[in-house]
């Protein structure tokens, strides 16, 4: 979605870029119907998975460097979410997902 929306200067490229933002919305909801069924070890291993492996990795540090300039030492930085859309993501994320052992961990 990232590279999808940065990418994204003429009609084509918004498409693409919808299209990468319906799936990963279908996807967020599909976790989200997961969650629903209300069994308690699944959801804490979902919770889990999705907490240390998508949004702490992913998520966190692309919010993380609001405001911080790009290393300057010449060396290869991590690719991380640009701010905006990791910042739509976790808005997606509190916007979907109903699970206490995700939110309130």
């Amino acid at each position: 979605l990232d590279l999808a929306a940065s990418e994204a200067s003429i009609a084509s490229d918004l498409t693409v870029a919808r299209r990468e933002n319906e799936a990963q919305q279908d996807i967020i909801e599909y976790l989200s119907d997961v969650f629903e069924i209300g069994i308690e070890e699944l959801n804490e291993v979902l919770a889990d998975r999705l907490l240390n492996c998508a949004m702490m990795p992913l998520l966190l540090p692309g919010v993380m460097s609001l405001g911080v300039s790009p290393s300057s030492k010449g060396e290869a930085a991590p690719r991380i979410l640009s701010p905006s859309v990791a910042l739509f993501l976790l808005r997606q994320v509190f916007d979907t997902f109903r699970a206490r052992c995700l939110l309130l961990p």
